[in-house]
């Protein structure tokens, strides 16, 4: 008897260890993708972490110095000439953390895709030269040689006129900071096609080749840890870059090398069409009541809720010399109260409050039809976009947020308090 032995093409140990060394194989990627996600995760807590040191250290640094001179004046230990520097030293640092939040809270909106920018018809020369006029007293004290120059009296874009200052300022801030005491700041603008450009050139620190693609990126500096030289959190130029794309226009940065200066360029779209935009018409004078130049909100009976001491302190002295009878309520509960029981030209209200918030206490005065017009201003942390749009949902008239300008919470209350329909 004679048997066919057939072999198979593909021998089955041949096939056993094809599918081990596949296995192997998927293993070791697997094992690749698990470390590189380890690792990922790992550089995304050190930068979380230096970041939460460097806001703590820019934080506690403007901090330092207003404690410190409140409590020398409260111990009446600064003499009279020192006396002004520190009331300017409080206001600088002040004014620092102020813009310090506000940065934060534009990266969070530009990181969440809620910027929101209101266009018109901008004249840039204008802006650039009120942004190097407002450095010019830091640049002339530290030697440092400061040059505008621009290729037309008016140049105009479609844009947002702050934000556009914006923009400018924190070129022309971010070349004053890097460039030494005696150094050179030249501003330009130009008209190059159909783009406006807004070239500032240092002659400063420069930058590294290495550290040229991450110029732009958020949180990211190149002298960062202790012993960096200059502070902030690295923000303003993120910011720029977000700012110009949402306008149509780009930001980008040359640099030799280190000790060799930069230069950035804002490119903007140029407006052919511009005109001079119409001057506002006149408004007639409000003759039911008497000008008061020195108390614009004289004989106004205004009721501030707000829960914090401190707050209410100022506020109250702060409307108390521009004329004001305030009256003061430390929740919502307190507020609708008072409402009840006396007559108020203007309701001032935090939003952020024990118990019932500013809005849900804003749309229960509004239910009420002797409250329906009243003139209200929402004074408020909450400074986002959405917060404004929600205060004004809400039935505020205004939304001014904390810090606040004195002059600029008077001028909001002065505008709702004369437009008052029921007067």
């Amino acid at each position: 008897m004679e048997y066919a032995v057939r072999f198979s093409d593909s021998d089955p140990l041949d096939e056993r260890d094809a599918e081990i060394e596949q296995s192997l194989r998927r293993e070791q990627d697997a094992r690749a993708r698990a470390e590189a996600l380890r690792q990922k995760a790992e550089d995304a807590t050190q930068r979380l972490d230096s970041l939460l040191a460097t806001l703590s250290h820019e934080l506690r640094t403007p901090l330092t110095a207003i404690l410190g001179w409140v409590r020398m004046l409260r111990l009446g230990r600064a003499s009279a000439d020192p006396r002004g520097r520190a009331l300017q030293a409080l206001e600088r640092s002040a004014r620092r953390q102020a813009q310090l939040v506000e940065d934060l809270l534009d990266m969070q909106r530009v990181t969440a895709g809620r910027l929101t920018l209101r266009f018109g018809e901008v004249e840039v020369t204008t802006i650039v030269e009120s942004v190097v006029a407002s450095v010019r007293a830091e640049a002339q004290a530290r030697q440092v040689a400061l040059l505008f120059r621009s290729a037309a009296d008016e140049l105009f874009v479609s844009g947002d006129g702050a934000r556009l200052r914006q923009m400018a300022s924190s070129l022309v801030s971010n070349a004053l900071k890097f460039t030494p005491d005696a150094g050179r700041i030249q501003i330009e603008l130009q008209q190059a096609g159909p783009e406006v450009l807004l070239l500032v050139q240092d002659d400063g620190l420069g930058i590294s080749p290495s550290f040229l693609p991450y110029v732009f990126e958020p949180f990211r500096q190149e002298d960062s840890g202790l012993t960096r030289e200059r502070g902030g959190l690295g923000i303003g130029l993120a910011l720029v870059r977000a700012l110009a794309a949402a306008h149509g226009g780009s930001v980008s940065v040359e640099s030799a090398g280190k000790g060799k200066g930069a230069c950035f360029t804002l490119s903007l779209p140029l407006r052919r069409t511009a005109q001079r935009a119409a001057a506002p018409k006149p408004v007639a004078p409000d003759i039911s009541r008497p000008p008061h130049s020195g108390a614009p909100l004289q004989g106004a009976r205004i009721l501030v809720v707000e829960d914090d001491a401190d707050a209410q302190f100022l506020i109250t002295e702060l409307l108390e010399q521009a004329g004001a009878r305030v009256q003061v309520a430390s929740n919502a509960a307190d507020g609708f109260s008072l409402l009840q029981d006396a007559s108020f030209d203007v309701l001032v209200s935090d939003i952020s409050m024990p118990g019932e918030d500013g809005y849900a206490f804003m749309r229960r005065v509004r239910k009420q039809p002797a409250h329906a017009a009243l003139p209200a201003v929402a004074l408020t942390a909450n400074a986002r976009i959405e917060d404004r749009d929600e205060a004004l949902a809400a039935g505020f008239q205004r939304h001014v947020a904390k810090p606040v300008e004195p002059a600029e919470l008077t001028s909001a209350l002065v505008a709702v308090w004369r437009v008052n329909p029921s007067r």
